[in-house]
């Protein structure tokens, strides 16, 4: 005859039945952690990667057709890299019916606004100035503004920065470190860079990316011998 469950078998099945919750809610736990640790490193090395593959192809043909003198210019969070973005509908410089360097020439300063001696500085029939780009010039870089349009010989920029008549100027590509990322060219290129050091020193460029994604930070550093 089953007289039933006593209370000691009762009170023994009831532990057992906590201990395998808590275990249960452990594991599911150190899976979240897990998760959650494997996808902030994913998250930072992608960042690190996507911005230092971008940097490289950059600095690859940095000033190959431009003075040597405004190849690379350094701000705090910037850094201004001589040359042309190549896009679906431009190739970038190119040897074209002028003799390298490649530059142009600041006629006038009025204000921000920099009047040009042309703007297709290769001579391949391209313009090589548009909103978005920089420019780096003898007296220091400067931003060029979105209310430009490709083609005319006036160009507004952000902040002169002191640039004279006289000065050369080229077109740069530029990185900013902005609160939410690293931009290029005014184009968000990696969210999760949160430092972003630059020191040029003679014909070197050092560079130090960090990411941060929660509470997991990596860094990376690497160095450039500018040709």
């Amino acid at each position: 005859m089953n007289d039933g469950v006593t209370l000691i078998e009762l009170m023994v099945c009831l532990l057992l039945t906590s201990f395998l919750m808590l275990m249960l809610c452990s594991l599911n736990h150190v899976a979240a952690w897990s998760y959650s640790d494997i996808s902030s490193e994913w998250y930072c090395m992608q960042s690190i990667r996507c911005a230092f593959l971008q940097l490289d192809r950059d600095l690859a043909q940095c000033g190959c057709l431009m003075p040597g003198e405004l190849e690379i210019a350094v701000e705090p969070d910037n850094l201004f890299i001589a040359g042309v973005p190549v896009t679906g509908s431009n190739g970038g410089l190119e040897i074209g019916d002028a003799v390298p360097p490649y530059y142009a020439l600041v006629e006038t300063v009025g204000g921000k606004n920099l009047m040009l001696d042309e703007t297709d500085i290769d001579g391949n029939g391209q313009d090589d100035f548009w909103a978005g780009l920089a420019v780096i010039t003898d007296s220091g870089p400067a931003v060029i503004e979105g209310s430009y349009s490709r083609g005319e010989l006036n160009l507004p920029v952000g902040e002169e920065g002191g640039i004279v008549a006289g000065d050369r100027v080229v077109p740069a590509i530029h990185y900013q470190l902005r609160a939410d990322g690293l931009y290029r060219d005014g184009q968000l290129l990696a969210e999760a860079i949160s430092g972003f050091d630059l020191q040029l020193q003679g014909g070197r460029l050092d560079i130090g990316l960090k990411a941060t994604d929660k509470s997991l930070v990596r860094e990376v550093g690497f160095s450039y011998e500018l040709p």
